[in-house]
């Protein structure tokens, strides 16, 4: 999760001095980095036609929400909560307010058009800049003492109890059950959420997810045209010299001592390790590519050539965007693929890749890649932006 990955980069830095500012102060800072108004316009034209948007707000004007609502408000972990923002100046009771009467003052239009809760959510999230607010959360828990003492009372007991308790209630676990038919990864969002606040498990009701990072990994594998992918390649193996080269590199002893260096540095020994623990048999993997490529033989002598059509003709049945969003999906919502993302994003694994990138095997392999039309410094600048390893050295 990215909050996790600039928490961490932030625990390497001299932390600063405490700053002068109440929570109100730190509270607007997060606020002057939304545009309410567009939220609100989204909010109101999804509920003209938004079927789902449409349901879950005639449940929050009905009794049973108006129930959970005055439970949660006679819970001692909220009243103990609620004493103490007061006590920091937070205007709660008006902002409740302001919430209900926003909430009970909604126009409801009728459902229409192919809109649901997802497409709602992914509006909202165009809007909304996560990594501002993330950074500036991060820098926040690091000079403000109201916003550190704000974090604890959160991720108290006394709020963990409430949290836990209103989970437990049968109509909660049905409103989860409704959410989840309507395609919101509920059990993703209260894994991050407590294992952001180190509560541990979900409670006891809310089962915890069994899928697993072999799971996550098999849903990219899926958004793959590999028949169509294959096909490609066989045609090129046979007609083209410029990938007939690369798949002789591949076999040739240069490749095999890089990747015997490579295989050979404790890194990564360690992410084999972390990736077998985590279920996925590296191994046979590795075992399967390497059988493809000794296997394949090609039927074309190179004589210079570009790769550039063989990689454009992929690139034109791949799905980028389906891609990106799955990875988003993950990252925001799966604890195995955070994990997984914090261990390839770390500083150590960005050593790993400078230390790989000066071995000599290597250095010669970029050039060739370019000269064959591989975009081989644009790839590089999306990884290393991706993990936030800030610019790449150019070859």
């Amino acid at each position: 999760m990215k909050f996790i990955v600039i928490l961490a980069t932030c625990l390497g830095l001299s932390f600063a001095g405490p700053q002068p500012f109440s929570l109100v102060d730190d509270i607007n800072d997060f606020l002057n980095l939304i545009d309410l108004d567009q939220i609100d316009a989204l909010l109101k034209d999804n509920l003209q036609d938004n079927g789902d948007i449409i349901e879950i707000a005639t449940y929050m004007k009905g009794d049973e929400w108006a129930g959970l609502v005055a439970y949660v408000k006679e819970h001692p972990g909220w009243i103990k909560l609620k004493d103490w923002l007061i006590s920091k100046d937070i205007a709660v009771d008006d902002i409740i307010n302001e919430v209900h009467d926003y909430i009970q003052n909604a126009e409801l239009g009728t459902a229409s058009g192919d809109r649901d809760v997802n497409t709602f959510l992914t509006d909202l999230e165009a809007l909304i800049p996560v990594d501002d607010l993330l950074t500036l959360a991060v820098t926040k828990l690091v000079t403000s003492p109201d916003f550190q003492d704000l974090f604890n009372r959160v991720k108290s007991e006394d709020t963990h109890g409430l949290v836990d308790d209103v989970l437990s209630l049968d109509e909660v676990k049905a409103d989860i059950a409704r959410l989840t038919e309507m395609g919101v990864d509920v059990q993703g969002i209260l894994e991050t959420v407590y294992g952001l606040l180190e509560w541990g498990a979900p409670p006891k009701g809310v089962k915890k997810s069994d899928r697993s990072l072999a799971d996550d990994f098999q849903e990219f594998v899926d958004l793959l045209p590999l028949d169509d992918i294959k096909a490609i390649a066989d045609e090129h193996f046979q007609t083209d010299g410029a990938f007939s080269a690369v798949v002789l590199y591949l076999q040739g002893t240069d490749w095999t001592e890089i990747v015997d260096t490579f295989g050979a540095l404790p890194a990564v020994q360690d992410l084999i390790q972390f990736l077998n623990n985590a279920g996925l048999p590296v191994d046979d993997i590795l075992d399967w590519i390497d059988n493809v490529i000794k296997g394949a033989v090609p039927g074309y002598p190179y004589e210079g050539g570009s790769l550039r059509s063989f990689l454009d003709e992929v690139e034109a049945i791949l799905s980028l965007s389906d891609f990106l969003y799955l990875l988003s999906d993950k990252i925001l919502n799966s604890p195995d693929f955070q994990n997984f993302y914090v261990e390839i994003s770390s500083e150590e694994a960005h050593t790993l890749v400078e230390e790989v990138r000066a071995l000599d095997e290597v250095q010669r392999l970029p050039q060739r890649l370019i000269d064959m039309g591989v975009k081989v410094e644009d790839a590089l600048d999306i990884v290393y932006e991706l993990f936030g390893w800030g610019e790449p050295e150019k070859f």
